[in-house]
């Protein structure tokens, strides 16, 4: 599986089509056979002895992909052909824009220069947002599932029942609009009925966002699990904070399940679900959120640039598969964070982007009016 696929003809029409159509092969935009690799020197040995991969995390340092990119790129190089040295670099802008367009457009198709990517990016891609038209054609070598949490001030509580007849909206912290983040709240607390305030500027992996709280300007924020696993679980613990709900991620058996990052946090559908027994959501917020859902599977990726030759995108697949699979991953990221990192192969992370990059129109107006965008 060679890159982000996107059908000319075929559009998903519901969550559960979307998850289980794949293309039988690699079609890019181009209409050429393979969106990810030449071929020419695809049986090739590769190493990368004496050489630097850099990985592009391209949002502010403290953020989630910023946290994956380094806890990558501290183990990826054992795995690697003549273990290379392996680096991140942040590059911060135009809601990742400008991470992308360094990986896709200035850097040579090489395998030294990889991306981590955000399914915030994708949002704005399908909402037709400038600097975003190169997402698709970029080769992926794995992902992270990732969910997201609601944590509120403790004063709050959470009874959601108050929170429904509250006279005053839920003020909470985002990053910017077009964010999963911004797109989680607005279908979280629109399913259980509570009323918001997304205030909008807040900086990736919540401190300021926490802050914010602690001081009474904002009650609630929505943030990542690894940055709920970092920044808002202390505070949790302490009493200060509450965690109100998760958005959960899918499985491979189309169920909605809790993050293990955030294991003790209920999702909206439980919450709904023991709010309304035995009746099932629907809509167009429901419809938002399983396909949000489905997106978290493999909320952040790891790409390359398109035109890599196969046999690097092949054995830096392998590295990541390998390293995935260790134990030394399970007990580094276990160290770092509550749980040992999850990660999903090029297969399940391409499955995942492509249902929601070849969203419909309908679609894709449901995300801009609930993420935020214009």
């Amino acid at each position: 599986m060679n890159g982000i696929l996107r059908s000319p003809v075929t559009r998903v029409v519901s969550v559960l089509a979307a998850a289980t159509v794949l293309a039988a092969c690699s079609v890019g935009v181009n209409g050429s056979g393979s969106a990810g690799g030449s071929s020419a020197s695809g049986t090739d040995a590769v190493t990368f002895a004496g050489k630097t991969i850099t990985l592009v995390a391209p949002f502010a340092a403290g953020g989630s992909a910023d946290v994956l990119a380094r806890l990558t790129a501290t183990q990826l190089s054992d795995f690697l052909p003549g273990k290379p040295t392996v680096v991140v670099k942040n590059m911060d802008g135009g809601g990742g824009s400008v991470g992308l367009n360094y990986v896709a457009n200035l850097q040579p198709a090489n395998g030294l220069t990889l991306g981590f990517f955000g399914a915030g990016m994708a949002t704005r891609y399908i909402a037709k947002t400038a600097g975003f038209d190169d997402l698709p054609d970029q080769p992926l070598i794995g992902g992270f599932p990732q969910g997201l949490v609601q944590p509120v001030r403790a004063a709050l509580g959470t009874d959601i029942p108050t929170l429904q007849k509250s006279s005053k909206p839920l003020r909470v912290a985002e990053t910017s609009a077009g964010g999963t983040g911004a797109l989680s709240a607005t279908i979280g607390d629109g399913l259980l009925g509570i009323p918001i305030k997304q205030i909008f500027g807040f900086s990736g992996g919540g401190a300021d966002a926490a802050t914010s709280m602690l001081s009474g300007e904002t009650d609630a924020a929505q943030t990542a699990d690894t940055s709920y696993d970092q920044t808002f679980q202390p505070y949790v613990k302490s009493g200060k904070f509450n965690a109100l709900f998760q958005t959960g991620i899918m499985n491979s058996q189309q169920q909605i399940v809790r993050s293990p990052l955030a294991p003790n946090v209920p999702t909206i559908l439980e919450i709904y679900q023991q709010l309304h027994p035995n009746a099932q959501p629907s809509g167009e917020l429901w419809t938002t959120y399983q396909l949000a859902a489905n997106l978290n599977t493999s909320n952040y990726v790891l790409a390359a640039r398109k035109g890599t030759p196969d046999n690097i995108m092949s054995t830096v697949r392998t590295a990541f598969n390998k390293m995935a699979a260790s134990d030394g991953w399970k007990t580094f990221t276990q160290s770092k964070l509550t749980v040992p990192l999850a990660t999903t192969d090029a297969t399940v992370a391409t499955k995942s982007w492509n249902a929601f990059l070849d969203s419909s129109p309908e679609q894709v107006a449901l995300f801009k009016k609930y993420s935020g965008l214009k």
